[in-house]
């Protein structure tokens, strides 16, 4: 973590230095590399969380699809109640505790994938 937190310090210094009055070209090629060094850490500390919201954002275009293809079949608007019907889903209380919303999501997550 303190090389990184050295390479954002030094990131910030050269771009001070760009605005302020310029970089020699061996200052470029370095502000750049230390930009890949930094996006190369950050993949590594957030790529497995990245790609878990990449494939759930997938998944609820993915519903959306279906759910205008549902509107379409039925000729009327959708509902909740449709939605969640077709899911299999039962719903959930609006006083539910944080737990229970937890696993009511990713209850439904499962629903989407298998719909």
């Amino acid at each position: 973590m303190s090389n990184k937190l050295e390479l954002i310090d030094e990131h910030s210094k050269l771009v001070n230095k760009k605005f302020g009055g310029g970089l020699d070209v061996q200052e470029e090629d370095r502000l750049l590399q230390i930009r890949e060094e930094i996006d190369r850490i950050e993949e590594e500390q957030y790529g497995s969380n990245l790609a878990k919201l990449e494939a759930f954002v997938e998944d609820m275009e993915a519903l959306g699809d279906k759910v205008k293809a549902l509107r379409v079949a039925t000729d009327e608007p959708v509902t909740l109640d449709d939605i969640l019907h077709t899911l299999g889903g039962e719903g959930i209380d609006e006083d539910a505790t944080l737990g229970e919303v937890y696993h009511y999501i990713r209850s439904v997550q499962s629903a989407i994938k298998s719909f």
